[in-house]
């Protein structure tokens, strides 16, 4: 299990408990994607199995939508289910590419944004097509907060490629501010507002990123998809392709699509593979494009097979190690261990006060302090009474059975709320806290 993979399971299951998204739960999920982890786990409990094969399910939805998308609007010379195999060849790049990520359930609703942006460049979209665009990004955006950038991209694509008129820009607006004002009234009614923008968008705004594997790492794992991106893009700019006015507008707006993939990936909090999936559309179409016009046919199937046989490589060499993949990609910051502070303590009620969640696994989650780095805006402000005031409550209303202090900041805690230290006692010189069996 992968560390993001745990956290999102934590947060649908703290939901599932009655405990209010980022109110009572700080984690950084989107809105939508914290309301299906929350259905989920009351449907199935805390359940790898379940997210797995929900993943699996919506890759298959988005390879066969896709595939019907470009034909249907008539993007390439011939009609072809190479974009469904591709699609499906390239989403088994990574094993963590079939966890139900927050980037893979908003990439669902950006192809269906990218669809509705072949249907009016072909200049037959109406009002309401256009309105669904952005709500679509909307949408996408409130599972995963980067994704919003494709706002940008889609007003951009409209404007250097599209005959749009004023009002559709506007409509197109106002579908994505139509998403993003639902979801925000909601919480106004919860009041909640405040807490919506510090879990979900205020670390967007700090350009802290947190780094599961190197950027060279990133790189090495992409490298499939970027040399079939390469080779497809010099086979359209050399080749003879005899394309339409319209085909060029939609390779156009696809490559847009390429740009406002690498600024999503820039501003994310978080570096994982995973978060390749926003690049796999852009690959495919254009790497369909390769396998279409290559006039040698032996070039496509040496082509293909090569890319067979590097994805199976670093997919399952980091599963079954015949090569020794710790030399180019270590995982150890990426993935819950079997190490002794995961499997120490099981069946309680933990909080972990530090970076690593992996104490988690086998335990409930307690407090409100989801994600350490959403806690410490608290644990690092020990002084201000106002916030040990707001800690002592978070404790009062879901007591820890144990705390896990890998930040050291257990101590000055107590020492600042001494009837809150009186419920536990520190087990050796161990960063674990366990609570008094008489204050049960």
């Amino acid at each position: 299990m992968i560390v993001p993979e745990l956290q999102w399971m934590l947060a649908g299951e703290r939901m599932s408990r009655g405990f209010v998204l980022y109110t009572q739960t700080w984690t950084d999920v989107g809105p939508l994607a914290g309301l299906f982890y929350w259905l989920l786990d009351a449907l199935f409990g805390r359940s790898q199995l379940a997210y797995q094969i929900t993943a699996f399910l919506l890759v298959i939805l988005q390879a066969v939508f896709f595939n019907f998308s470009l034909r249907r609007n008539n993007i390439y010379p011939e009609r072809s289910n190479i974009p469904l195999l591709l699609y499906v060849l390239c989403m088994g790049l990574f094993f963590d590419f079939f966890t139900l990520s927050p980037m893979l359930m908003g990439v669902t609703f950006l192809l269906l944004a990218l669809d509705g942006a072949f249907i009016h460049i072909s200049e037959t979209a109406g009002n309401d097509e256009v309105f669904s665009i952005g709500f679509y990004i909307g949408v996408a955006t409130l599972f995963y907060a980067p994704l919003g950038i494709f706002i940008i991209y889609i007003l951009v694509s409209f404007l250097l490629l599209a005959a749009t008129g004023i009002r559709k820009y506007f409509l197109m607006l106002f579908g994505f501010a139509f998403a993003m004002g639902l979801t925000g009234l909601f919480f106004y009614m919860i009041n909640g507002l405040q807490e919506l923008y510090f879990s979900w968008l205020s670390h967007l705004l700090e350009f802290r990123k947190i780094y599961y594997i190197s950027i060279i790492e990133f790189l090495l794992i992409a490298s499939p998809l970027l040399a079939l991106l390469t080779i497809a893009s010099l086979q359209l700019v050399g080749g003879d392709t005899r394309f339409i006015h319209y085909q060029i507008r939609c390779q156009q707006t696809v490559f847009l699509w390429l740009v406002a993939a690498g600024v999503c990936l820039l501003i994310a909090p978080e570096l994982a593979p995973y978060q390749l999936i926003i690049i796999v559309p852009g690959v495919v179409f254009f790497g369909t494009h390769f396998f279409l016009l290559v006039r040698k046919g032996w070039m496509a199937d040496v082509a293909f097979g090569v890319l067979f046989c590097a994805v199976l490589f670093i997919n399952f060499s980091n599963i079954f190690p015949i090569v020794s993949t710790k030399s180019w990609v270590d995982l150890s910051d990426f993935t819950i261990t079997s190490a002794p502070e995961t499997t120490a303590v099981k069946g309680k009620k933990v909080l972990v006060a530090g970076d690593n969640p992996a104490p988690y696994l086998y335990n409930t989650p307690a407090t409100p302090y989801l994600q350490w780095k959403l806690a410490q805006r608290h644990f690092n402000n020990l002084d201000d009474y106002q916030i040990v005031t707001e800690i002592y409550e978070n404790f009062r209303k879901d007591l820890p059975d144990v705390i896990v202090d890998q930040q050291g900041k257990v101590k000055t805690l107590f020492n600042r709320i001494p009837a809150l230290a009186r419920y536990y006692t520190q087990e050796g010189d161990s960063l674990i806290y366990t609570r008094r069996k008489a204050s049960r």
